[in-house]
């Protein structure tokens, strides 16, 4: 049980210390050795002219591969097909640049790019002086018999965004932006072009949704019109989960959603953002079938839509819109969490109770408390939330879980005093803390001493990993965390532990990139906390280390050094 609480700490602490595009077909031709490479060029340069720099430099280097090149249009579509998609700096210039590749395929994409320029420029002549969309629509039409009418349909523009990045504008935005009529929409469409399309700027569908966000609300005509624009996107396969990231290399990181939702745009999460459960519902009933990954895409936009709510920022509604659409909410995101495990975390620290137990209520009407995360968070829904001391949480979710505390065998991590530790550890109101403790010392004083004893080490390891000096120095003063205190465990990476400093150098060992984040280490005073009051320092795990020399083992020198010092700044003992 010590070792399920440990791992619990340790899930804690490491969360407190803290697109779809344009298809492309693989080409028959492409020799099997050659593809490897040819791809690997292209994802390893960071823009299109040093990409097709490594493909010219290999193009070159030998007779046979030049003539590969030269001889094989299939490639000459798929290396075009994927630079566009890739980069968002390719334009004609470095189209221009690709000559040693078949000449006849090139030369029929180049002209078929021109045509895209060119309807490029009408469109912008159109939207000042509309009654030109009828030229815009003839030339449109005139493309129906070309085989590679898509060459041109996807033709992008470059432009840059607010935050001048260099992005892509398709002929779909610029519809969009031009106030195209619907026909010139559906004629696109027909075209082949793609409606996810480009990566590097925002979505077809993202122009439409966030338009009609915008507009006034008396202006219903407009407002239907859009929606009308809306759907067919949606019919063609937009999806209503493509991320436009305005800032290159930016994770989506909910722990900081306040500052993303600046930086991180789609179609369902901008309606959400904008309360507007109209347009949501819309969304969500005629978005084609969510498929795997849509569906973790999908549990992302549910992640904000609850944190949102937790916020009161958004209702409860939307987050019962977005469950329903989805049908898979267990499976572990990226942070190796699971939503429920991760909103009962913001739950816990929300300062409206009633809400934040609704929002869990209405996740588990579909997610299962007992999945388990996975990487360095193996825990349970229910673990997360005795890790946290929560009571109501805890309540609620053993309900669902079909837990009687009163009848089945008792979780110690539930137990009362546990749960006390936990709750002062993350309290940040003195006048509470204050109470929190008074509690404490009611609940031991209430306990048999055999009861107590075993409850000691759980109790001391709820309060090591609040990493809480009060609540750790609390414990001591009630005798509950001492320096005679055994115990025998095993920690993920690190090993066997049996001393508090064996246990913060685990902690230390796990979390070195969140830790890492700090400009002060959280645990740096618990160490010279711990050693002030006596401490073992010298106790040896299993492997005959002691905690320094362990640290020192897995090249965290800092934090041996670190025991070093408040080893040789204590007074001599008498």
């Amino acid at each position: 049980m010590e070792k399920s609480l440990l791992l619990s700490l340790l899930f804690l602490l490491g969360y407190g210390i803290q697109a779809h595009g344009m298809h492309i077909e693989t080409p028959g031709l492409v020799h099997s050795d050659l593809q490897p490479f040819i791809i690997s060029c292209l994802i390893d340069a960071p823009t299109a002219t040093e990409a097709v720099s490594n493909l010219k430099a290999y193009a070159l280097s030998c007779k046979h591969s030049l003539l590969f090149f030269k001889k094989n249009g299939s490639l000459t579509r798929f290396l075009i097909d994927t630079l566009i998609r890739r980069y968002a700096d390719f334009d004609l210039s470095v189209l221009d640049t690709l000559q040693f590749l078949e000449e006849e395929e090139y030369t029929c994409y180049k002209n078929n790019l021109l045509t895209g320029k060119k309807i490029h420029e009408l469109f912008l002549e159109c939207k000042t002086n509309p009654p030109l969309w009828y030229k815009a629509r003839a030339l449109l039409q005139s493309l129906k018999e070309n085989r590679s009418s898509y060459q041109a349909a996807n033709y992008c523009g470059l432009d840059k965004d607010a935050g001048s990045k260099t992005i892509q504008k398709n002929l779909l935005v610029d519809a969009f932006e031009c106030g195209a009529p619907q026909e010139i929409l559906i004629l696109l469409i027909d075209l082949k072009a793609e409606v996810n399309f480009p990566l590097k700027g925002q979505s077809p569908l993202l122009v439409a949704t966030s338009r009609f966000l915008t507009c006034p609300t008396a202006s219903l005509q407009l407002k239907d019109c859009l929606k009308g624009r809306i759907e067919i996107l949606l019919r063609a396969g937009s999806s209503i989960y493509q991320c436009y990231h305005q800032s290159e290399g930016t994770p989506w990181d909910f722990k900081k959603r306040t500052d993303l939702s600046l930086l991180i745009q789609t179609p369902l999460l901008e309606a959400i953002r904008k309360n507007d459960r109209e347009l949501v519902q819309f969304l969500l009933k005629h978005a084609h079938h969510i498929s795997p990954s849509e569906d973790t895409e999908g549990c992302l936009v549910l992640l904000e839509t609850a944190e949102r709510a937790l916020e009161g920022v958004c209702s409860l509604e939307l987050v019962k819109d977005v469950l329903a659409a989805l049908d898979e909410v267990n499976s572990p995101l990226v942070s190796g969490m699971t939503i429920l495990q991760l909103i009962i975390i913001s739950g816990s620290r929300s300062l409206n109770v009633e809400r934040a137990l609704r929002i869990i209520s209405l996740l588990l009407e579909k997610a299962d408390p007992t999945v388990r995360g996975c990487g360095g968070y193996p825990l349970t829904a229910l673990e997360v939330a005795y890790s946290l001391g929560h009571k109501e949480i805890i309540t609620l979710i053993e309900a669902k879980a079909g837990i009687d505390p009163a009848n089945d065998e008792i979780d110690p991590r539930r137990d009362p005093l546990i749960i006390a530790i936990l709750a002062l550890g993350r309290c940040k109101n003195e006048t509470k803390k204050e109470k929190l403790s008074q509690d404490i010392q009611c609940l031991i004083k209430a306990k048999a001493p055999t009861e107590i004893e075993g409850l000691k080490t759980l109790a001391a390891l709820a309060a090591i990993g609040t990493l809480d000096i009060k609540t750790i120095e609390l414990l001591c003063n009630l005798e509950i965390l001492s320096k005679n205190l055994t115990f025998n465990e095993t920690m993920p990476g690190y090993g066997h532990v049996n001393s508090f400093l064996h246990v913060l150098a685990g902690i230390t060992h796990m979390m070195q990139e969140v830790l890492a984040q700090h400009p002060v280490c959280p645990i740096k005073p618990v160490i010279n906390f711990l050693i002030q009051k006596g401490m073992l320092v010298d106790r040896k795990n299993n492997e005959g280390k002691t905690a320094a020399e362990k640290a020192r083992e897995l090249g965290m020198n800092d934090f041996a050094d670190y025991i070093d010092l408040e080893m040789k700044s204590q007074p001599p003992s008498l």
